[in-house]
């Protein structure tokens, strides 16, 4: 939303029938949802705590109550558009997973996304297409901030049955079943991965990124890019096709690019 003409790209992409989401943390657009929300037809709003407090420690800004409100703000304005918020699971929040389902049980959002974060991206960007922005790696000491520690899993793991039954039924929240596949994800990022052995997830077979600079990679946490050519279907790219292959038959290309990854380990 930082571009000066993201408006303008919304446009285009509404007028060749685009279904149109925008991933936001919500400070740009709370001042701008009478220019952006009649070119949207989602808004996924990352709200990764249930108080002002955690909000700020993971964030470093407080504007926690101006995020909280927005969903309201936006279903005021356009209740056709589907509003969706995420919880980042991580040290910082972790112990209060519960809290922040009772807030949102209350908001009027149609969906709540629990996530977890890339930690390969924060260690290895170079090995993970410098997903999310990251050129530099992360400090042991700053990624130390973030992963939770086997105590935090456990007892996440322990609070999970409970979470379902009192949650399960007043949040559309499907990934709550993911819960115990998450846990392991930490347990794994604690003690460390094992190689990849034969696990591969689709989403390279069926998507296709474009990167900021206009070239394509099959998924956003791949690092090979390729350039767009104006004499073939960029979907049908040759370069594409061989960065695919070797994912899916190449053990080591998928244990540099794949193994940390939630989507392998769940086998989608």
């Amino acid at each position: 939303m930082l571009h000066p003409e993201f408006d303008r790209l919304l446009n285009l992409a509404k007028g060749h029938g685009c279904y149109n989401t925008v991933i936001t943390n919500g400070s740009i657009l709370d001042g701008c949802l009478d220019i952006y929300l009649p070119l949207l037809d989602q808004v996924i709003i990352s709200l990764d705590a249930h108080s002002s407090e955690v909000y700020e420690a993971i964030r470093g800004i407080d504007c926690f109550y101006r995020i909280v409100t927005l969903p309201n703000k936006i279903k005021m304005k356009n209740p056709a558009i589907e509003v969706a918020v995420c919880f980042l699971i991580q040290r910082r929040n972790i112990d209060y997973l519960a809290h922040f389902l009772e807030m949102v049980a209350v908001m009027p959002v149609d969906r709540v996304a629990l996530l977890v974060p890339d930690f390969s991206g924060f260690a290895n960007p170079d090995e993970r297409g410098h997903s999310f922005g990251r050129i530099r790696a992360a400090t042991p000491e700053s990624l130390a901030e973030v992963v939770p520690t086997l105590t935090q899993v456990q007892d996440l793991r322990n609070k999970q049955s409970e979470l379902n039954r009192h949650f399960g039924g007043r949040v559309n929240c499907p990934t709550l079943q993911n819960l115990d596949q998450y846990c392991s994800y930490f347990e794994d990022t604690i003690r460390g991965f094992s190689p990849a052995e034969g696990g591969f997830c689709l989403f390279p077979f069926r998507k296709i990124v474009v990167t900021a600079t206009g070239r394509l990679k099959p998924c956003f946490f791949v690092a090979e890019e390729v350039e767009v050519t104006t004499d073939i279907d960029p979907l049908q790219s040759p370069q594409l096709t061989s960065i695919r292959y070797r994912l899916h038959n190449d053990a080591a290309t998928r244990d540099r690019s794949c193994r940390h990854c939630l989507q392998t380990k769940r086998g989608h």
